[in-house]
């Protein structure tokens, strides 16, 4: 038998290689997407156990989760808006506070006992501002946070058990958002602030945002001079919607077209602006049931019934939220992007009449409490 017959050809052997190749090419494209699958599920299954713990914490005290009243926590949050220098709290982390303990209020005790909690014992003093101008004071201790809270005088075991890595402090970056380490971790911005968040499956900080009044208009921001109070503030999420990996990234400029619909810089005009009332729109449909009706894209101020009391929001895969180039978007032409030259403002007249059939092509994970 001639050598020929008995062994493989170089073309046979590059042909093999190349099978090979591509069926390994595709069984990892698979696995990624199984992990992918997974990590969903993991997540949907997070948001699930936080939102049964604010229920049995209502249940027992009468109201959803917040050490600090939603009215408090997003005036001083809509500061960051004015470049005002303060360290912007979540809604998420204002709830995990209440829900595992760790802090002292100092209109709780007396002076004596709140000025003996010192930074020597691991205590750190939180003031927010307010519209009276009195501060909202509050210790926290993160090495006490899992003990449980005391309210109302009485000492309660934890609401949320914080194993499995879900609650820990994400990363901060110099501008007091809530910024995420890169692959591997950033050490250096890691644990600046201390509080602790809630994080999915992807390592992501999880949106919380509860109901302040159950009447009003759906969605607004704390201006200090807005005479009516909303149902929802859109200040609790500024923590983590205004992080830089929010902002749009203009494929025009080299960016990848993703970017935050809830961060606010679609605008008519150059990429980098700011319009809150587009943000308002976004979350408003997010939040709106559709029994209530479409949203209204030009009066956010009419009422409208919440899907729930609280809202959980996390960001899925790409860690944006409701991602420009997720969706009904691309990479190649975003959503507010008619293409390079064609700048466009955010076209959510549009996305709104979609309806919440809309949101579901989106790879964000959302779960409603409360309804």
């Amino acid at each position: 038998m001639s050598r020929r017959a008995r062994s493989f050809t170089l073309t046979e052997m590059l042909v093999v290689v190349a099978l090979i190749a591509v069926m390994v090419g595709l069984l990892m494209v698979a696995v990624g997407k199984v992990r992918e699958r997974s990590r969903q599920t993991r997540s949907q299954a997070i948001l699930t156990s936080f939102a049964n713990a604010c229920e049995a914490f209502r249940l027992e005290h009468g109201f959803y989760p917040g050490l600090v009243p939603e009215d408090v926590l997003a005036f001083h949050n809509h500061q960051l808006i004015h470049s005002e220098p303060v360290d912007a709290i979540s809604s998420t982390e204002n709830a995990l506070l209440h829900l595992l303990g760790g802090y002292v209020r100092a209109s709780d005790v007396d002076a004596a006992t709140y000025d003996a909690l010192t930074a020597a014992d691991g205590w750190r003093e939180v003031q927010l501002l307010t519209p009276s101008a009195i501060p909202y004071r509050f210790k926290f201790n993160p090495g006490r946070i899992g003990e449980g809270p005391v309210i109302d005088g009485k000492a309660y075991p934890p609401y949320f058990d914080p194993s499995g890595g879900v609650v820990r402090t994400v990363a901060r970056g110099a501008d007091d958002y809530v910024q995420w380490p890169a692959a591997g971790g950033d050490e250096e911005e890691i644990a600046l602030f201390g509080l602790p968040d809630l994080v999915d499956a992807w390592g992501n900080p999880v949106v919380y945002m509860r109901q302040a009044r159950e009447h009003g208009g759906l969605v607004r921001d704390a201006h200090e001079y807005l005479a009516q109070k909303p149902q929802f503030y859109i200040d609790s999420a500024w923590p983590y919607l205004r992080g830089r990996r929010q902002v749009w990234r203009d494929p025009c400029d080299g960016g990848d077209g993703a970017g935050s619909l809830l961060y606010g810089n679609h605008f008519t005009g150059p990429p980098g602006g700011f319009d809150p009332s587009l943000v308002r729109r976004g979350m408003a449909l997010i939040l709106r049931h559709p029994v209530s009706g479409p949203v209204d894209p030009v009066d956010l101020g009419v009422p409208g019934t919440p899907r729930g009391k609280f809202l959980l929001i996390s960001a899925g895969a790409d860690g944006v939220f409701f991602s420009a180039a997720d969706g009904p978007g691309a990479a190649n032409r975003p959503i507010g992007s008619g293409g390079c030259g064609e700048y466009e403002s955010f076209p959510y007249e549009d996305f709104l009449r979609q309806g919440s059939a809309g949101l579901d092509s989106f790879d964000d994970v959302v779960t409603f409490g409360g309804g």
